[in-house]
């Protein structure tokens, strides 16, 4: 990541598996500042501060690890709108980013 110097280029496009290594770390982080904010696992209700997809990836159904991939591709063009841009550097972001027992 870095300033942005070319605003007239293309957004970076992430591989699959920068998708899905991003869209496993985004659920880990909402699943942290829900936990955080004292919400639990249950049926949704948001007054009881309860959700359903307060589980583990791997626990979490195909609807919504969709959902959090759909976010995950949409960051290179976040980022060119804020002023930054994705440089690539082989397969860095899984390297450093994948949580313990992931494989990169």
């Amino acid at each position: 990541l870095r300033p942005l110097d070319d605003w007239g280029a293309a957004p970076a496009e992430l591989d699959e598996a920068d998708v899905e290594l991003l869209a496993r770390l985004e659920h880990e982080r909402w699943c942290a500042a829900r936990i955080a904010a004292g919400w639990g696992r249950g049926a949704r209700d948001d007054a009881a501060r309860r959700h359903p997809d307060l589980v583990s990836w791997d626990e979490l159904g195909e609807r919504s690890r969709e959902l959090n991939r759909l976010f995950a591709r949409a960051l290179p063009r976040l980022l060119v709108r804020a002023g930054f841009q994705v440089v690539r550097g082989g397969s860095r972001i899984a390297r450093d980013l994948a949580p313990s027992g992931v494989r990169a």
